[in-house]
């Protein structure tokens, strides 16, 4: 992975949104393990945090903005 590059991380319930500050080779030698530091930008809790993102990020369709006239 890439410095700069976007991440999402999950666990349980939240999901944490941030990007890669570096990336390195695990120290026990294995080629396969690395250590990843993440700076976390934002974190959704639950699924009523994750619902207000989606509709805060999406367009309102044009039908749902006549309805309210």
């Amino acid at each position: 992975m890439n410095a700069g590059q976007a991440v999402t991380v999950e666990i349980g319930e939240s999901m944490f949104l941030g990007e890669v500050c570096y990336c390195a080779p695990a120290p026990d030698g294995d080629a396969q393990s690395f250590h990843l530091g993440v700076v976390t930008r934002e974190c959704l809790t639950g699924l009523a945090s994750l619902h207000h993102l989606i509709r805060a990020l999406t367009p309102e369709p044009a039908h749902e903005l006549q309805r309210r006239r």
